[in-house]
Order: structure tokens, then sequence, then C-alpha cells
């Protein structure tokens, strides 16, 4: 479930989530997730590999985004 709905937002099928729910100074990582845990593993994973993200959100909206903070 979660390599289709990553592959549907990469091919433009699957729109980002609503501007409104959009935390501030947060940025959309085109990635969508099945579960709050796995949202958050993805979460580790991408702090850890771009040490220039300061921080991960993770909100549900029938699907979970993951958020990154630059800032």
């Amino acid at each position: 479930m979660v390599g289709a709905a990553t592959g549907a937002l990469a091919m433009g099928l699957l729109a980002a989530p609503a501007a409104a729910a959009q935390p501030a100074d947060w940025v959309f990582s085109h990635q969508t997730f099945s579960s709050s845990d796995a949202c958050e593993q993805g979460g580790r994973a991408d702090k850890q590999a771009d040490r220039n993200i300061k921080a991960f959100k993770c909100t549900q909206d029938g699907v979970w985004y993951l958020w990154l903070n630059y800032t």
C-alpha cells in the first residue's frame, strides 16, 4: 500500500494534502504512508539521510503525510 500510494503521488495522480492542513514552516515530503508507525520510520530515515532536516511531523487525512522542517 505504501509503495502504491507513493508511486501514484510521484506520477501526479495523488494530490498533496490541502494547504489548510499544512503545518506552518513545514514542507510536504511527497511521501504518504498507511500507518503512523511507517510515517515515523520514514521521517527518521529522511532526517538521518539529510542533515538539513531539523524535524519531521506526520499528519493524517485518510493516509499519513510526512512533513519536513528545515528551519
